[in-house]
């Protein structure tokens, strides 16, 4: 029997203010969605409300913020540390959710840091060389929401793209572009210029780095002939 396995390391990278870090630990406090019991530093924290009933704070988060996870899910599914580096979030291969670890960023980027941009990545693993068992993941995260990928799924388009270029929008767009180039007169673009709000000198490096690309893909599915 094979024990499978999502393991993970990635750091916030930022200096904290005392608001954010307060905010943090807060955002972070666990629940457990099945007993409502919530502990942090071996103390079970519970509030008792207006009705005089016992509320875990993991559950008045929530009503006053909204679900940042499934109602039966245990939050949050990754371990963390606040350092002088940030925030150190990792996992061994025990509970680990790539999900909830771009909830937080992502409202910690919303509510702190509209610019940033954030990366994580995680490795897929097997205790056994199982086929198809090993891999991995990898989240950005921007103020907009996050964008996943996974080796599994890059290692398909590699393999898509050589088989069918027709549909590989990075190759045909280069060609197109590069063909424009090749065909029409650049003197009559200024509107072009305007439009994109380009210097002449950016828009014909965009030419060349379109060239380049094509004259590659092309080198790579056409090589020569052994001689």
């Amino acid at each position: 029997m094979a024990d499978y396995y999502e393991q993970f390391s990635d750091q916030l990278d930022v200096e904290l203010t005392e608001e954010e870090r307060l905010w943090i630990e807060d955002f972070l406090i666990p629940f457990d969605p099945h007993d409502g019991i919530i502990e942090r530093g071996g103390d079970t924290l519970l509030l008792i409300g207006e009705d005089g009933v016992w509320t875990p704070i993991g559950e008045k988060w929530k009503r006053e913020h909204g679900d940042v996870t499934d109602n039966d899910e245990y939050w949050p599914q990754f371990s963390w540390k606040i350092d002088g580096d940030g925030v150190w979030m990792h996992d061994d291969g025990g509970v680990f959710s790539a999900e909830h670890v771009v909830e937080f960023v992502h409202a910690f980027i919303k509510a702190f840091r509209p610019k940033m941009v954030w990366k994580m990545t995680w490795a897929d693993t097997c205790s056994k060389p199982r086929l198809g068992s090993f891999g991995g993941g990898w989240a950005v995260v921007d103020i907009n929401g996050a964008t996943f990928g996974s080796a599994w799924r890059a290692a398909d388009e590699a393999v898509r793209r050589i088989q069918d270029p027709w549909s590989n929008d990075r190759v045909q767009f280069a060609r197109l572009i590069s063909e424009i180039r090749a065909t029409q007169d650049f003197a009559s673009w200024a509107d072009l210029y305007a439009s994109v709000d380009l210097d002449p000198g950016q828009v014909n490096e965009l030419f060349d780095r379109a060239h380049k690309v094509w004259e590659d893909e092309k080198a790579a599915l056409c090589p020569p002939e052994d001689k």
